[in-house]
């Protein structure tokens, strides 16, 4: 049991100790380094690559906008032109459908005028009925006639 005792102990004040190198310690230091340096390069080379796709992309961006500048010199006066065009054809529709309610409304009163004179039986107005009707009736002068146009309510216009 002595033996075991003194071997445990402590060495003496004197007494040289057996020194080793922490191999494990050194190489993990250097490959934590390693590992770091690589991390690195490898963050510098995806920042360049992301740094020539902005170069890249902004030559492309130049394109769009100059697309959309051009666009907008040729085609907005085209569109301009177009839609002044689609008005006067709407102005134009108006004034046919204006026609058209009056020609409608004319065509009644004379049906009308024609079903009188044959309930009444009035011969001279029969004779002369067709002579009677002012021969410019379609040139437009059928403002002179006394005839009631046909109106549509502002309910029938709003369905349209």
């Amino acid at each position: 049991m002595d033996k075991d005792n003194t071997s445990n102990a402590p060495a003496a004040v004197g007494a040289q100790r057996n020194r080793q190198c922490p191999w494990c310690a050194i190489v993990l230091v250097v490959l934590a380094v390693i590992c770091h340096t690589l991390t690195l390069m490898g963050n510098l080379a995806t920042a360049d690559t992301f740094s020539n796709i902005g170069k890249a992309t902004g030559g492309w961006s130049d394109v769009g906008l100059g697309v959309s500048e051009s666009m907008i010199k040729e085609v907005e006066h085209l569109m301009s032109e177009t839609n002044h065009m689609l008005t006067e054809a709407l102005k134009q529709i108006e004034q046919m459908e204006t026609m058209m309610d009056f020609v409608l409304g004319a065509s009644g009163n004379t049906t009308q005028m024609a079903v009188t004179m044959l309930k009444t039986g009035d011969e001279k107005a029969m004779r002369e009925f067709p002579h009677n009707l002012p021969h410019n009736l379609l040139d437009g002068a059928v403002s002179d006639l006394n005839i009631v146009p046909i109106a549509r309510s502002p309910a029938t216009r709003a369905s349209w």
